[in-house]
């Protein structure tokens, strides 16, 4: 079966093959899902992100592992929603800068890959340290160390920064940006190894970060998400922040740039840590596993336990499981592909006050609304 088909000619309807769809794909099925988001303006898209993030760490302080699975699985989605929107050219016509900011020209997959090469950026900061000057030409750096790079993060794929916490946190910013260069160039140099799939680029997360997930505690990791997701609200921010004068043109698209790098990075750290979250989560209901198996508990529990973990063990398998329908992804209140937005299971978040006029009378009101 190929990456994407489709099925029938008289619908919009989609086959993504789960182990092979790109990040890309995954993205176009769930905009035909919700096509009443392509209408909602780009920093509600990223809020609703935000409000799942929230809720992921509001379970886990619960700890219930099942919502937080839940909600990491829509965290994912609204991510995939919100990066395809800002990776698509804004259209020629529109001039108005709430409409026009922001736009990265890469794709999906390649931001994350910019910032996740294979390899934890800051190990590959301490590696640059280590064997680079800060002066150094970065693309000529790269050109020159490539093969000892790779070699190195062959031998040591998982991140070790946790060993050296004090000298990831006192790095200058000078030293910053110049790593960030270097690995910017080295990610075009290892183009050829970058995952072609979403459950592959979930994998190569998980194994980035793997000492991480085993050492941090699952609040440290959801406070990182949450963590990553307001400093892309930060970022975000800021390209509607921007001082614009009229003479200082350049000076203002060279700072523009330099946003959409931050913002960019900021989207693929969101990636990253709703992977380890979950791959956390899967840590703790293995044990539960083994416990049941150690001391029968009840019978065949182990089994069960473990038949649905493998259910679920890549963000991948998350998402098929809530909001998959036979061989389709569908929303996961109503069902349907599209959404039905006057499904009853939408009643009462329909979210279609966004992009609506509204009537006077309700304007009048609006502007009267009082808490007392």
């Amino acid at each position: 079966m190929g990456k994407l088909l489709k099925i029938n000619p008289l619908t919009n309807n989609l086959i993504l093959d789960p182990d092979q769809a790109s990040i890309e794909e995954y993205g176009a099925v769930v905009e035909d899902i919700w096509p009443q988001d392509r209408d909602r303006p780009v920093w509600l898209l990223w809020l609703h992100l935000l409000s799942h993030a929230t809720e992921v760490c509001e379970e886990v302080r619960k700890n219930r592992w099942h919502r937080v699975a839940k909600e990491l699985s829509e965290v994912v989605v609204w991510w995939l929603t919100f990066i395809r929107r800002v990776t698509q050219r804004p259209p020629k016509n529109v001039t108005e800068s709430v409409r026009i900011l922001p736009y990265i020209n890469l794709t999906p997959s390649d931001i994350v890959w910019y910032k996740y090469p294979g390899v934890c950026p800051v190990c590959f900061g301490r590696w640059i340290a280590a064997n680079c000057q800060p002066n150094d030409e970065a693309a000529r750096v790269m050109s020159q160390k490539v093969r000892e790079i790779k070699a190195y993060f062959k031998r040591n794929p998982s991140c070790t920064c946790l060993s050296a916490k004090q000298d990831v946190e006192e790095r200058g910013e000078k030293f910053k940006h110049f790593t960030k260069k270097c690995l910017r160039a080295y990610a075009r140099k290892v183009q050829a190894s970058k995952p072609r799939s979403l459950r592959d680029t979930a994998e190569m997360l998980k194994l980035i970060f793997a000492n991480n997930i085993e050492v941090l505690s699952v609040e440290e990791i959801a406070f990182h998400l949450l963590e990553e997701v307001g400093e892309g609200s930060k970022s975000l921010s800021a390209f509607f922040m921007q001082e614009l004068e009229d003479d200082k043109v350049e000076e203002f698209l060279q700072g523009r740039q330099e946003l959409v790098f931050d913002f960019a990075e900021e989207i693929a750290d969101v990636l990253s840590w709703a992977v380890s979250l979950l791959a956390k989560i899967y840590r703790f209901l293995e044990c539960a596993a083994e416990f049941a198996a150690e001391y029968k508990t009840v019978e065949g529990m182990p089994e069960l336990v473990r038949g649905n973990l493998a259910r679920t063990r890549n963000i991948v398998d998350l998402i098929w499981t809530i909001h998959g329908k036979g061989s389709m992804l569908v929303c996961e209140r109503c069902r349907e592909f599209p959404c039905d937005p006057d499904h009853p299971a939408h009643a009462g978040k329909r979210g279609r006050l966004a992009s609506r006029k509204l009537p006077p009378a309700i304007v009048t009101a609006i502007r009267g609304s009082k808490i007392l």
